[in-house]
């Protein structure tokens, strides 16, 4: 077959496929409106998906009259992925789930993940080795044959040669890929979490109608996504989007990146966290010391808005001043970028709403509104503790040529 009309063939299927996931159910002819091919096209692609098992008929679309059509759906269970999380702040989250993110399995694990003299990165992707066969060995034999990639969402810069760069664990350059994939004989797919998470977000919008996105996480660390014409944007060295370090105060405090008063130092959750700490110690927010019984193992995102709520004077103007730094930094985002929407995630934002109200304000004060820009401001769909749907779309995005082609 001409390459061309191969090529054209695959698109199509992906645009097919990516209908039918993102509706749920969806009928032939939806299908024919939606992509503008012929209604003989879609038999046909949809009947090489069909034989494959990638989707199965089920059920009548009832909304139309007449003669009822057979519904579309992805078929979740064609095959299963194994989700890794490491996390610099809290345990390692291993998962086994279906295509679509629903949790077989999963186990949190303690690793050190800081690489010092004694915890070597050798040692340390040893470890994290171990803990990964370990855990897929214990699966049904039913679920492991059928497990046929890994996803890792990394909490530092993955480069175009998917060694990864972090600064807070102390990763230079780490080949985490390869080694995983000759150790344990699977295809292994790393990105940063925050494009993790943007991919499924990006899953939920109508990409004819807003192809300029920009998604900023901030947690862990504070990571921007920038989506333009629908395609993500990755930069020279794949390092786009490393706002956290970007400088909102020239003379702030000093950063673990070496620089003063950046971003993540006023909005990043970790340090927002740390300043609520220093109150308690200093005596300065009794109602947050209570709701935590005075024990500073109990602090977390959630206290904070409740001591705010309770009337915590010092918790709120820590709260409303993270809020104001990052309005001044979506402002300047909105600025630069000019997008059809801001989608800002993470514990804080889903926690509460006054960090987020607060933001928002800021930001259209500071908006430059000549053409008056009416920017889409919005929470994520993906929630914190569902980080593992966001993993396994990552992962579907990888493998659905080779699904397609009938290599797996």
């Amino acid at each position: 077959m001409n390459p061309a009309i191969l090529n054209e063939k695959v698109n199509n299927t992906k645009r097919i496929l990516e209908l039918i996931i993102q509706n749920g159910s969806i009928s032939r002819p939806s299908l024919a409106t939606l992509t503008g091919l012929s209604p003989a096209t879609i038999t046909n692609l949809t009947l090489n998906l069909l034989n494959k098992k990638i989707i199965v008929e089920r059920g009548k679309d009832e909304s139309t009259l007449g003669r009822k059509a057979n519904l579309l759906e992805f078929n979740n269970k064609y095959a299963y992925i194994v989700g890794v999380r490491p996390s610099p702040y809290f345990p390692t989250d291993l998962y086994i789930s279906d295509l679509m993110g629903n949790v077989i399995d999963k186990q949190s694990i303690k690793i050190n993940l800081k690489v010092d003299k004694q915890n070597t990165s050798t040692v340390l992707v040893n470890n994290l080795i171990s803990s990964i066969k370990k855990f897929i060995d214990k699966a049904p034999n039913s679920i492991y044959k059928k497990i046929i990639a890994i996803g890792i969402a990394i909490p530092g810069i993955v480069n175009f040669n998917e060694s990864i760069y972090s600064p807070l664990l102390n990763w230079m350059n780490l080949p985490l890929k390869g080694t995983i994939e000759n150790a344990l004989g699977i295809p292994t797919f790393l990105e940063n979490i925050a494009r993790v998470k943007s991919i499924y977000e990006t899953r939920h919008i109508d990409k004819e109608k807003d192809k300029n996105i920009i998604y900023i996480s901030l947690s862990p660390g504070i990571g921007m996504v920038n989506f333009f014409d629908s395609k993500m944007i990755k930069g020279k060295h794949s390092i786009a989007g490393e706002i956290g370090h970007m400088t909102l105060e020239p003379d702030g405090p000093k950063c673990y990146c070496g620089n003063r008063g950046c971003f993540e130092l006023y909005c990043g959750e970790d340090n927002i966290l740390k300043n609520a700490e220093e109150l308690i110690l200093k005596g300065k927010s009794p109602i947050l010391a209570s709701i935590i019984d005075n024990d500073l193992e109990n602090l977390d995102l959630k206290s904070l808005y409740e001591a705010q709520e309770k009337g915590d004077i010092e918790i709120h103007t820590l709260l409303t001043t993270a809020g104001k730094y990052l309005g001044c930094a979506l402002a300047n985002i909105a600025n630069s970028f000019d997008p059809d929407r801001l989608i800002i995630s993470g514990g804080i934002i889903e926690k509460g709403d006054l960090v987020y109200n607060c933001a928002v304000e800021e930001m259209r004060k500071r908006l430059f509104d000549i053409y008056s820009r009416d920017i889409k401001v919005e929470k994520p769909v993906l929630k914190s503790q569902e980080i593992i749907k966001a993993i396994a779309a990552f992962t579907l995005s990888k493998i659905v040529d080779q699904m397609i082609s009938g290599d797996i």
